[in-house]
């Protein structure tokens, strides 16, 4: 990892960024980069490198403040979920909250590495997989409106747990509909930290599930909660169907 080659992906932005480019490399010295971009941590922007060994962060100001880095091994990463062009990995019991400042395809490249060690090498044929479920059950229209939350849901899903169908629906929020083999689910991914929302119940709690107008009406150990605003429209009849407990 050199100081070109940093400068060479993070492209005009490098011009305000030498002196955290030149602490970001010191402190991966020896590594093999695989993605960086500058990011907001808090209310600064710093450099971020995804290398083969870890994650690497630094910001050197120019005029007020202190130098600040910090390096973490992936063998500390627990834990991520990623928004809006946003991520939040755990690393024991810090948590490092990014957002990307660009450029943003290299951002993608560096949640793409953080994904890969938390979920495995399978990670990124994972992802393709919910996409071309998307485009197949929301159409590619619906399909490109929820794009965050297909991005995301794979940091939501438990380990081994499987998609089995999605669909855009309404209870309080709206979101995109997801039922795995487990659970059914509704994600929102806002685009402030802050404002995901997130309901989820496990299939074999259902107890009822019945069509009302648009919508269907699961009960649940008493409770009630109402689907609405099915998209497609006939998603509403394949999740009724699935959803009938035997």
């Amino acid at each position: 990892m050199t100081e070109a080659e940093v400068k060479k992906r993070l492209g005009m932005l490098a011009t305000g960024a030498k002196r955290d480019i030149r602490a970001v490399v010191e402190i991966s010295a020896g590594e093999e980069l695989e993605a960086v971009a500058v990011a907001l941590r808090g209310r600064h922007g710093w450099v971020v490198a995804a290398t083969d060994r870890g994650i690497r962060l630094a910001r050197r100001p120019i005029v007020l403040g202190s130098g600040e880095q910090d390096a973490f091994d992936w063998g500390q990463l627990s834990g991520t979920r990623s928004g809006v062009q946003a991520i939040d990995l755990d690393f024991g019991a810090q948590t490092v909250k990014l957002s990307t400042m660009g450029p943003l395809e290299e951002f993608e490249a560096f949640v793409q590495s953080v994904r890969r060690r938390v979920r495995g090498p399978d990670e990124e044929t994972q992802l393709e997989s919910l996409r071309a479920l998307a485009r197949l059950k929301l159409g590619r229209l619906h399909a490109k409106g929820h794009q965050f939350e297909v991005d995301a849901l794979a940091d939501r899903l438990e380990p081994g747990e499987e998609v089995q169908r999605l669909a855009a629906a309404t209870t309080d929020f709206d979101g995109l509909l997801v039922l795995t083999d487990r659970r059914l689910l509704l994600l929102r991914v806002g685009l402030r930290r802050g404002s995901e929302r997130l309901w989820s119940v496990q299939r074999a709690d259902i107890e009822a599930v019945e069509a009302e107008d648009d919508g269907l009406l699961l009960t649940t150990a008493g409770n009630s909660t109402l689907l609405t605003k099915f998209l497609p429209a006939e998603r509403r009849e394949e999740f009724h169907m699935v959803l009938m407990p035997r």
